[in-house]
């Protein structure tokens, strides 16, 4: 029964199947539960069949797990998955048809194959240096030098009974590449002498040209006796200032302290002012009871 509104547009519905209503909403869930239920399974196996497909080598069959049920049935799935390639699509440049490469700059500075190596040693030329600062080490000390080292058929060397010589230091200073595996080196040395009459003593240092062969194996050889040259000349050089200033007693505290290391009783002679600091002269006592001056910066 129905009972009309008081102003006659809308009716008041007084009894209803509430119980009927409530079935039929029920079964809609049910039915909207398990068709979301299929869906994830369904989406579920479809994953772990793309998953399973890039892991493996193409072809390969692919099956879905043997117990997925639903409501309806029980279904197996086999999928065969194509080869899965990835593309990288690399934009095209147009270069224009009058595009010009521009020459370098005037004061551009070019490096030729020549100069690149320039910086690095032959490894010939090192051979070279080597064997002539040795044969030098050898041939102007007292003692046995190495067999085959001074060239076959060479004088003797004369050394007085008593007499002694030991090359202190030997150093190559120049080389000349003369052709055919040869290079002919300037060696300076300097050697300590002595005799039964005189303690040693250091000697000038003098200097000799030293012929060297390498063959093609990379074996060096000494191929005449040395001969002598005069000693590289010394460049032209202003001299230093003068240390005839009175130096402040903080500057001559840091002369000393900064020549600790050399010796002790550090003695300030002098000074001179600088741009930036002081230029201390000192002279320093070392173990053998010799003093020698020093030079010493001082900034500040």
């Amino acid at each position: 029964m129905t009972t009309p509104h008081p102003k006659g547009s809308h009716e008041e519905y007084e009894t209803m199947p509430w119980a009927m209503l409530a079935d039929e909403l029920d079964r809609g869930k049910n039915r909207t539960l398990a068709l979301t239920v299929i869906a994830a399974v369904a989406v579920g196996i479809l994953a772990f069949m793309v998953v399973r497909s890039i892991r493996q080598p193409p072809g390969t069959m692919v099956e879905a797990p043997p117990a997925v049920e639903s409501a309806a049935a029980t279904t197996t799935v086999a999928v065969t998955m194509a080869p899965m390639t990835a593309t990288t699509v690399i934009p095209s440049v147009t270069v224009p048809e009058d595009a010009t490469v521009a020459p370098p700059a005037a004061d551009a500075v070019l490096y030729s194959e020549e100069d690149l190596k320039a910086g690095v040693p032959d490894v010939d030329v090192r051979m070279a240096v080597v064997t002539a600062e040795w044969f030098v080490s050898e041939y102007f000390s007292t003692g046995e030098v190495s067999d085959g080292l001074v060239p076959e058929g060479s004088p003797p060397r004369e050394v007085p009974e008593g007499a002694y010589a030991w090359v202190e230091w030997a150093r190559a200073v120049a080389v000349d590449g003369i052709g055919s595996g040869r290079y002919d080196v300037t060696v300076v040395f300097r050697a300590m002498v002595g005799d039964a009459a005189q303690p040693i003593a250091a000697a000038p240092p003098r200097a000799v040209l030293v012929p060297v062969l390498i063959d093609g194996t990379g074996a060096s050889a000494v191929i005449d006796l040395p001969a002598p040259l005069p000693l590289p000349p010394r460049a032209e050089v202003d001299p230093p200032p003068e240390a005839d200033e009175d130096v402040p007693e903080a500057v001559a505290a840091a002369a000393v302290e900064q020549s600790a290391p050399f010796g002790e009783a550090a003695v300030v002679v002098g000074g001179a002012q600088l741009e930036g600091g002081w230029r201390v002269v000192v002279t320093v006592t070392d173990g053998s009871g010799a003093s020698y001056p020093l030079a010493i910066f001082v900034s500040g």
